[in-house]
């Protein structure tokens, strides 16, 4: 069987080498041996798909140096985008401090030609200090009031002409001499080092509610009357010939962007509040 099959191969592998010299000896229409056409025809798919191969690595080549541009401008736009919130950021705040100035400005009736805009840049309630920075240089005398649209805010303690560091109320060494708005009772205002301020020497007799309103006296040189101060947030009996008075401060230091500086204010000028 084996000898059988090894013949047909041998046969086989003659009659093909007979072929194919036959081929190379005869000639097709256009010239050419009959033996290269039939090499042109077995190697064409071949060639048609490494042409297609060579097109398909051009067009990935081209379509991956796209794909990185795309993604180089992406990034560009991207970050131009967070540039320009940023700017917007900036713009809108500094539009809500001068909107800010010009009610504190208004408000403060007398006080319009002495009175200096700063702006908050730091603030530490438990501290009880703030700082503010003043676009012009100016000299700023030391326990000069410092006032927010919504009122007080402290004293200033220290300045170098660019910038303030301001003992807010909250300072446990803060203290303003309080009033009700109708004058019939008052007390002094004292920092506690938080969120609450104590109200000392109120009488035991005093008419005092919660959630009334406590203004400036003036009684003690520093601060101009009536400017709000904070609101009773409780009152408790106790053995003492005083009341035990806590009160909320009228201003939120924390959330404050501008504050005004008085540096003008002295005891015998005509003073108002802030609106």
């Amino acid at each position: 069987m084996t000898e059988t099959r090894a013949f047909f191969l041998r046969t086989a592998a003659v009659w093909l080498l007979l072929e194919l010299v036959a081929a190379s000896q005869v000639l097709g229409p256009d010239g050419s041996p009959v033996l290269w056409q039939w090499v042109r025809v077995a190697t064409r798919p071949v060639a048609v798909t490494a042409e297609h191969i060579g097109e398909f690595a051009s067009d990935l080549a081209l379509g991956l140096r796209d794909t990185r541009r795309l993604l180089a401008e992406n990034l560009r736009l991207r970050y131009e985008l967070e540039d320009a919130q940023s700017r917007n950021l900036l713009l809108a705040e500094d539009l809500a401090v001068l909107q800010e100035t010009a009610r504190l400005v208004g408000g403060v009736d007398g006080f319009e030609a002495s009175s200096v805009a700063a702006r908050c840049v730091y603030c530490n309630l438990t501290l009880g200090r703030m700082e503010v920075r003043i676009a012009t240089p100016h000299v700023v005398p030391f326990d000069t009031p410092v006032v927010s649209s919504t009122g007080l805010v402290g004293r200033v303690v220290r300045s170098n002409r660019r910038s303030c560091w301001i003992e807010t109320l909250t300072h446990p060494a803060a203290a303003v001499a309080v009033k009700t708005e109708s004058g019939t009772v008052e007390g002094l205002v004292t920092g506690t080092g938080k969120r609450e301020l104590m109200v000392e020497y109120v009488s035991r007799t005093a008419e005092l509610l919660r959630g009334e309103l406590l203004v400036t006296s003036g009684a003690d040189g520093i601060y101009p009357p009536g400017i709000p101060v904070a609101k009773v947030s409780r009152i408790r009996e106790s053995d003492a010939a005083f009341l035990e008075v806590m009160a909320t401060p009228a201003v939120d230091a924390s959330r404050v962007r501008v504050v005004l500086l008085l540096p003008g204010w002295t005891p015998d000028r005509a003073r108002s509040r802030p609106r």
